[in-house]
């Protein structure tokens, strides 16, 4: 990675898992962020929309004082967003750069960066989405003062080679419930969880099956145990489960979105089961959750009624923003000119972005489309 050692992005993104398991390293993590791409401060949160709930919200080198006053300018900076180039038309894993995406003119005129951004010296800001569902929000926000200068390229492509891991660890951390795992209290912690938790080691043979996973291996699906060794009788994502364990115990900083929402099914019309895979082999803190450990393995069942899987489907088939927030509405029941109206647009720019759906995720009808959002489940616990 230009401009970032190979040794030193393997250290951030072991930070970054680490706070997968420990919420209160976030601070820390983002500052190791935002030290790597010369920002000067940071924040990361996580959301619930409806009811409205916050999941995770922390700061690096923030101001009390700005940070009480930040909230008051989230609408306009909104709107201002909507000028300039799209943002909606951008891939989900693309961050949005303030000096680049929205009208600059009404930036520099507004009262976010007159009243909030300026005092502090600030000129840019990079944010991407960590956690993107239709009742859940996630983003990381980093600063950029007016000793370096605007973002540039460099920057921008650090952030999204974090962004698949930065990914993982929130929606792990959200699927714990954003408490810390300790490994003196780790077995009752586990039990404690609705999905399958399996540690395994290098050789993917199981280490330790929370009381859920091993009700799993017991009925052999979603997983089963083959010689202690964890398997599946799936027949889509087998081999991308086994990928992703031996990435995570080789190398976790190439694993990227390889091993997060893979779709566990025997066939196609099947509703699937859902696993995560969480690198432990490196790092003090993950290594000392089970001696032996090299992967932690989240399993959802297909029993519950999870979230709509929209980001995993996104992920899975390269969908824009726009293209996204058009399937999301759909899959909630909305007709293509609701959607249209909902979002602003015109339902023939609706009905394009519905064709570029169609045509990348290979189904030709809605309901088609609606199935197999509805099958991509991600195994997050509801809201509390």
């Amino acid at each position: 990675m230009p401009g970032l050692p190979a040794e030193r992005l393997s250290e951030l993104i072991g930070a970054i898992y680490d706070c997968a398991i420990d919420p209160e390293r976030w601070p820390a993590t983002i500052g190791k962020i935002c030290e790597a791409t010369d920002c000067i401060s940071g924040t990361i949160g996580a959301y619930v929309l409806n009811p409205p709930a916050l999941r995770l919200q922390k700061y690096w080198n923030y101001e009390p004082y700005w940070i009480e006053r930040a909230p008051q300018y989230a609408a306009e900076v909104a709107e201002i967003f909507k000028t300039g180039s799209d943002p909606r038309m951008l891939p989900l894993d693309e961050p949005l750069v303030q000096s680049r995406h929205p009208d600059q003119r009404l930036l520099e005129n507004s009262r976010f960066v007159c009243e909030w951004r300026r005092p502090q010296g600030l000129v840019d800001s990079i944010q991407i989405r960590v956690l993107s569902e239709p009742n859940r929000l996630g983003t990381l926000g980093i600063n950029r003062h007016e000793s370096v200068g605007i973002a540039t390229d460099r920057e921008i492509a650090i952030i999204r080679l974090l962004r698949p891991h930065l990914w993982r660890a929130v929606r792990i951390s959200d699927l714990l419930d954003m408490k810390t795992l300790e490994a003196q209290a780790l077995s009752a912690t586990l039990d404690s969880f609705t999905v399958g938790v399996v540690l395994v080691d290098a050789d993917t043979g199981i280490l330790h099956a929370n009381k859920a996973a091993q009700s799993m291996i017991r009925t052999g699906w979603p997983i089963r145990s083959s010689g202690g060794r964890l398997a599946t009788a799936a027949t889509t994502g087998s081999a991308e489960l086994s990928r992703a364990i031996e990435m995570a115990t080789r190398d976790e900083a190439l694993i990227g979105a390889t091993g997060v929402g893979i779709r566990l099914a025997r066939k196609y019309d099947e509703a699937p089961a859902t696993a995560h895979v969480l690198p432990l082999a490196r790092g003090p803190l993950r290594n000392s959750l089970l001696t032996g450990a090299t992967a932690a393995v989240f399993v959802a069942s297909a029993d519950g009624k999870p979230s709509l899987g929209v980001d995993a489907v996104a992920q899975t088939f390269d969908l824009t923003r726009a293209e996204a927030q058009v399937l999301e509405l759909l899959a909630k029941g909305q007709t293509l000119a609701q959607v249209a109206a909902e979002l602003g647009i015109a339902e023939t720019t609706a009905k394009t972005h519905l064709m570029h759906i169609f045509s990348k995720t290979g189904v030709s009808r809605q309901a088609d489309l609606v199935r197999l959002v509805m099958t991509l489940l991600p195994p997050v616990k509801s809201a509390p």
